[in-house]
């Protein structure tokens, strides 16, 4: 209760000091699904507020990322900004420039906020940037028409199969669609779906090796090639992201789709709640019966940054705080996003669709922590913000296998595979060369159990 009043009165001092240096304040984000959400429980009580209006801005992930890296050398970008990249490239963001720091201390935020916050994530050099607002999820559920599905299989295998069964081609229905325009969703999918079958995501933290390539990954990337080859996938996968690919499943032309949580959310906002009754959700189909995985998280990034283009930080910070309000969890949650990291307003939502609950539930059941390098040696930032990027990916390898860009898929694996431990053993170097104390044995935790949650108390016990 201290910690609420302390972040109230925090608030209304913030707000006394704003002043009318700004008219209004840009907000670019990536959740077209919660516009009016944040308009009616953000924007529009802090410009009854300040006086300050809100321009609002939305992008897809992959060019919200490409947008603001135009903006930096334009001087255009926005005050607010949702984050877009992935966990651990936040504090190359932070060198960088990208970002501002809120003008409030961690000890007056609400305790659950300050127990998600880590140093490289949502905190530099001793001040708060930002916070998560989103309980840690993935972005591997298998959502399904009930018209078409009346049951999920366990495994790959017999996913394959089902897949065959659902497709007519003269009828233009195909057993699944899938967003291969974007091929770091596609990464992400073909990786989770690998861990969830008792693999790893990129890290194998018992040696400290990059692993894209073992029999497990592999096995999962030939699902995807199969159903590829066998025609189960709609042919239109090639041209589309992840909002057209609800679109073929809203017009039955596809039985499955892959995707979050949000799911729900995304299906009611573009064509309305009638949809909902159609749908059900499953986890994600494993490798082999009865073998199941964690799903591994690094600690939260903050969900929306003050960007260094924001000319009035006590403003922005006023207007960020906003989104920790009970009202805001609630919101969340009746707009079917992703799940509010504020839980305990979950009990007060309403009109909340069961199968959004139930995706809710089974992304929980498969969540955990995985270890993390910077936490142990912040001095792993310094190999963070130096690595290149490594490209074909996983994702652009399926896309270019299946295009015929790319004609032996497995080679490809295993020089990705080689290349992204080449690049970090280079950028570990290349930061010891410049005076960092790191080494590749940061990426190793003699004490990690694959599959099991790498909680915080674990790190205390390597020193």
């Amino acid at each position: 209760m201290k910690k609420m009043v302390a972040l109230l009165l925090a608030v209304l001092m913030l707000g006394t000091l704003v002043t009318a240096q700004a008219e209004s304040m840009s907000w670019w984000d990536q959740f077209l699904n919660l516009e009016e959400t944040h308009k009616n429980v953000i924007w529009d009580p802090f410009t009854a507020e300040t006086g300050i209006g809100v321009e609002y801005q939305n992008y897809d992930a992959a060019s919200f990322k490409e947008a603001f890296d135009l903006a930096m050398g334009t001087d255009q970008g926005p005050a607010v900004m949702s984050y877009a990249w992935g966990a651990n490239e936040a504090v190359a963001k932070y060198n960088n420039g990208y970002f501002a720091p809120l003008t409030i201390a961690k000890e007056d935020l609400p305790e659950y906020v300050q127990n998600t916050l880590a140093d490289g994530y949502t905190m530099f050099d001793g001040e708060v940037y930002s916070f998560p607002t989103f309980a840690i999820n993935h972005q591997a559920l298998f959502w399904y028409n009930k018209n078409m599905v009346s049951e999920v299989p366990e495994t790959l295998d017999e996913m394959r199969e089902l897949l065959k069964q659902l497709t007519d081609a003269e009828k233009n229905v195909y057993g699944i669609a899938l967003p291969l325009t974007d091929t770091g969703r596609m990464h992400n999918i073909i990786n989770y779906v690998t861990e969830l079958s008792g693999g790893v995501f990129d890290m194998d933290y018992t040696t400290g090796q990059y692993v894209f390539n073992d029999e497990l990954t592999k096995a999962v990337f030939k699902f995807f090639v199969d159903i590829w080859e066998d025609g189960s996938v709609h042919p239109a996968s090639t041209t589309l992201k992840t909002r057209t690919v609800r679109e073929r499943w809203a017009n039955d032309e596809a039985a499955f789709a892959i995707d979050g949580c949000w799911y729900p959310g995304s299906i009611k906002n573009a064509f309305g709640a009638e949809y909902l009754s159609k749908l059900g959700v499953a986890a994600a189909p494993v490798v082999e019966a009865g073998k199941h995985g964690l799903v591994g998280a690094s600690p939260a990034t903050g969900t929306f940054y003050m960007s260094s283009f924001c000319k009035d930080t006590k403003a922005g910070t006023q207007l960020i705080l906003k989104l920790l309000s009970d009202e805001y969890a609630i919101a969340l949650a009746e707009a079917m996003d992703q799940p509010p990291l504020n839980t305990a307003a979950l009990a007060n939502a309403t009109n909340v669709a069961e199968v959004y609950v139930e995706g809710c539930n089974i992304m929980a059941s498969q969540m955990g922590y995985r270890p993390e390098p910077q936490i142990r040696n912040a001095a792993v930032g310094d190999v963070y913000t130096e690595m290149l990027t490594v490209s074909p990916n996983v994702g652009d390898i399926y896309v270019g296998y299946i295009t015929g860009a790319i004609s032996d898929w497995e080679t490809a694996l295993d020089e990705y595979n080689a290349a992204m431990n080449a690049e970090l053993d280079r950028a570990i170097e290349a930061c010891r060369s410049m005076g960092s104390d790191v080494s590749r044995e940061d990426w190793v935790f003699a004490n990690y159990v694959r599959g099991e949650n790498y909680t915080s108390e674990k790190y205390a016990e390597l020193k």
